[in-house]
């Protein structure tokens, strides 16, 4: 598996990591990045990405099923202290991502991103529940109505470190003129 598709929750990345599928799908967590380190300062891990997407999303205003290719870029930072507790930072750019529907295109805006930010608490602790939803607004240059790309994911990270996708759902919104 990707090594990118264990530390970036990004729905869209989580999308083409599980390949689009809503159903539970469990991916190795923080525990799969070794054990917490044991000096009295905090590990920091920052590294940067790009990830290609290929997703589908449902629009029932236009009565169809949009294509959302492109490439994602961005980078993710983790801090894990000496009890292994841990902060998760994601900054991801959508601008360079297009939809597609019948003859139709729209493009993200300019600027397009999402920044994701969440505590974890150690392998071994109780499970924690986290939800996330981001928006896009993608403008078409057809004359189609833009439209707001919707997303979200409910996790469970389980006590052993690795989390799961329990809830992934898109969907496209219209906006303007019909």
């Amino acid at each position: 598996m990707n090594r990118l598709c264990l530390v970036l929750p990004g729905l869209l990345l989580a999308a083409s990591c599980s390949g689009g599928s809503p159903a539970a799908t469990t991916i190795a967590g923080p525990s799969a990045m070794g054990p917490a380190p044991q000096a009295a300062t905090a590990a920091v891990d920052r590294r940067t990405f790009q990830r290609s997407v290929n997703v589908m999303a449902p629009s029932v205003c236009l009565g169809g099923t949009f294509r959302i290719t492109g490439t994602i870029t961005g980078w993710v930072q983790t801090v894990v202290d000496p009890q292994g507790h841990m902060v998760f930072t994601q900054h991801a750019d959508f601008s360079q991502l297009t939809a597609t529907l019948g003859s139709d295109v729209w493009s993200a805006d300019p600027g397009s991103h999402e920044i994701w930010s969440e505590s974890l608490t150690p392998p071994g602790e109780a499970a924690t529940v986290s939800v996330h939803e981001g928006h896009s607004r993608f403008t078409s240059s057809t004359g189609a109505p833009d439209v707001l790309f919707v997303h979200r994911i409910h996790r469970l990270w389980l006590p052993g470190g690795e989390f799961q996708l329990n809830d992934v759902t898109f969907e496209a919104v219209c906006y303007g003129p019909m």
